[in-house]
């Protein structure tokens, strides 16, 4: 029932509107589009919002499930996430900021506005020399703990945005996939398959990954693309479509790679 015309604006070099629509209830809302002006019919479209939590398609909640918020470490930055704020194994989205030294190490970024003096510069795979800055996402989605690393500079660039991706990003986004299967079921898993990866980083890849995609972790192929599919959704709104998404990983991340881009065409 709102008019959300102002969350949309000119897409540079093409015939389209971005815009990044907040708000929707749980189930099906209605996105009409239409033109007031010269009184054209709308058309209409139903987006169906699911709960951050899950699921979508990949059936009933794992029972039992294993929250391990308590035991998932922060790269670099260290500590780990707390207990769980509900059954469902949820935290709190925080963003951490870390940078390469000229040592050769990630190190926590001490002051984001403040560039260390061992700081290292990368240049990027489209020639664009930057800080190597990293800002590191760490939430949950689908009842899985995620990451997703990028590098941007907090002391001379906005904050992230569909409309204003960090300078350093080369439009495309790798997600690693961790191999494994013997866990089994029935756990949240404390570790990704890892995002602060410098041969990607330094060209300007972003990179993602999720506890649910490391299949020693838990090894449901349903629960591994529905994850991937609902964090790729989040980097998304996050800092806008990807030109291309790569699916990274060995023996059963490898597994999940395929599975994913033979099942559900287009996340990968």
């Amino acid at each position: 029932g709102e008019d959300v015309t102002a969350a949309f604006r000119p897409v540079p070099g093409a015939r389209a509107l971005l815009g990044l629509v907040a708000g929707l209830r749980l189930g099906d809302n209605t996105l009409a589009v239409g033109d007031r002006e010269h009184r054209e019919p709308a058309t209409r479209v139903t987006l169906t919002n699911y709960p951050i939590t899950g699921p979508i398609f990949s059936g009933p909640h794992e029972s039992p499930y294993i929250c391990m918020t308590n035991s998932f470490r922060l790269p670099v930055t260290g500590g780990t996430l707390g207990p769980p704020l509900d059954e469902d194994c949820s935290i709190a989205t925080r963003v951490d900021y870390v940078y390469r030294s000229q040592a050769g190490f990630f190190k926590p970024l001490p002051a984001p506005r403040v560039h260390p003096p061992d700081l290292a510069y990368t240049t990027t795979n489209r020639g664009r020399t930057v800080p190597y800055i990293v800002r590191v996402e760490t939430g949950t989605i689908n009842r899985a703990i995620y990451q997703t690393a990028m590098l941007h500079d907090p002391s001379a660039e906005p904050a992230p945005a569909p409309w204003s991706p960090p300078a350093g990003w080369n439009g495309r986004l790798i997600y690693k996939f961790g191999g494994g299967c013997p866990g089994g079921w029935y756990v949240q898993g404390s570790v990704t398959d890892g995002v602060l990866e410098h041969q990607m980083l330094s060209q300007g890849y972003a990179t993602a990954s999720a506890t649910a995609n490391v299949f020693g972790n838990n090894c449901s192929d349903l629960l591994a693309a529905e994850t991937m599919m609902m964090v790729k959704e989040r980097f998304i709104e996050e800092y806008g479509p990807p030109t291309g998404t790569i699916g990274w990983g060995c023996s059963g991340g490898s597994y999940q790679a395929h599975q994913i881009g033979d099942n559900y065409p287009g996340l990968l």
